[in-house]
């Protein structure tokens, strides 16, 4: 209850600036939607001119980018705040987040959902609707449970992993090219996994699931295979908390020593 009330003041912050911020915001939703159209119209014109990926039509692969960034989005709304951690010890206010009765892990990390998010929330279940008009499926409930479920793991998922590389600015304190290399990757997970091969589909299956992130409930929604990639989802979730666990640890212990 606790963190409830912190996320909705959070939210109320963040509506209040997007308020007073109109620029931004405009500019901000008209990037949001032209990075999804690009998206779109690329695998539009992969199938229009015969190009095609096994398994795998025009509009699941639609519904595949929809609910990649409806994931994106409801990790921005919640706990997206981590990708800040980097200004917070370049200016020395993470003591502000140690002094106060709440984790200061869970304090950094909470957002607050702008306006912003409420229109990019929006433009992805529009985009998810659409696709869903044309899939021929049969939904069943337990199809629709589990992709909920894997949507949650999948923000899971993308926090742990931005987690693992916004901490190392305990030590490297502008770490911006880290978290623009992350972006980059992170783009890799609206893509259908069976796009990728060898090495580069291991790593990002077993070591950061960057793959799973949106493939997983958009394959339990559509009734495909997700057993098989059951193990590698453990493995990756486990080594991703076990890894941020240890660099938590070490980075308030850095922090600390310093003299904070």
């Amino acid at each position: 209850m606790r963190y409830l009330r912190l996320f909705l003041r959070k939210t109320s912050i963040s509506l209040s600036s997007s308020m007073q911020f109109r620029a931004n915001f405009v500019l901000s939703v008209i990037s949001g939607v032209a990075e999804v159209i690009v998206a779109i119209l690329f695998f539009n014109i992969l199938y229009f001119n015969g190009l095609y990926i096994e398994g795998w039509s025009y509009y699941e692969i639609v519904f595949l980018i929809g609910t990649s960034k409806l994931i994106y989005t409801l990790y921005q709304m919640t706990l997206g705040g981590i990708e800040g951690i980097s200004g917070t010890v370049e200016r020395g206010s993470f003591d502000f987040y140690l002094v106060k009765p709440v984790s200061p892990l869970l304090n950094v990390s909470l957002k607050g959902a702008s306006l912003d998010d409420f229109v990019q929330l929006t433009i992805s279940l529009f985009i998810l609707v659409l696709a869903l008009a044309n899939i021929q499926i049969t939904y069943h409930p337990y199809g629709v449970l589990l992709y909920l479920l894997f949507v949650g793991i999948g923000v899971y998922l993308r926090w742990i992993i931005s987690f693992i590389i916004s901490v190392s600015s305990f030590w490297v304190v502008r770490i911006y090219a880290f978290q623009g290399l992350l972006h980059d990757s992170f783009e890799m997970q609206r893509l259908p996994l069976e796009i990728f091969k060898g090495t580069i589909k291991f790593f990002f299956l077993w070591i950061f699931p960057v793959l799973l992130i949106a493939n997983l409930p958009v394959r339990a929604f559509l009734s495909y295979d997700v057993v098989a990639y059951l193990p590698s989802l453990a493995a990756g979730a486990i080594s991703s908390a076990a890894i941020s666990i240890y660099l938590w640890k070490r980075a308030l212990r850095k922090y600390t020593s310093t003299g904070s």
